[in-house]
């Protein structure tokens, strides 16, 4: 029979191995990364179709930190999630180099 100590005994989140660290003290460790959410609604101008939309998102989910973005040409407007280190003027800079025809009119928080 093997027994297991008491390092061993200790996983974090997603069973990983969290040596000389309580379980608790772990979830806290990982809460300080993550940060607090912050919700965008840029609205924009120039965006046509789906193909422009999908422009926009990817240019916005190459930020560090963003972790969804969702365009929508009907109503010029996309939907933003992101970590709170992530400015306002980050945004209007990734939807502005998008493409040529794209610009941010005003980044408000949701």
């Amino acid at each position: 029979m093997t027994h297991r100590s008491e390092t061993d005994a200790r996983r974090g989140p997603a069973g990983t191995l969290q040596a000389g660290r309580a379980p608790d003290e772990a979830r806290t460790q990982v809460k300080k990364q993550k940060g607090t959410t912050m919700n965008y609604i840029i609205k924009t101008e120039g965006l046509m179709c789906g193909h422009c939309d999908a422009s926009v998102e990817t240019a916005l989910l190459n930020i560090a930190g963003v972790t969804d973005a969702e365009a929508d040409h009907e109503t010029q407007t996309v939907t933003v999630e992101c970590s709170d280190a992530v400015t306002p003027e980050q945004l209007t800079a990734a939807v502005d180099g998008a493409g040529e025809k794209f610009r941010a009119l005003f980044v408000e928080g949701a």
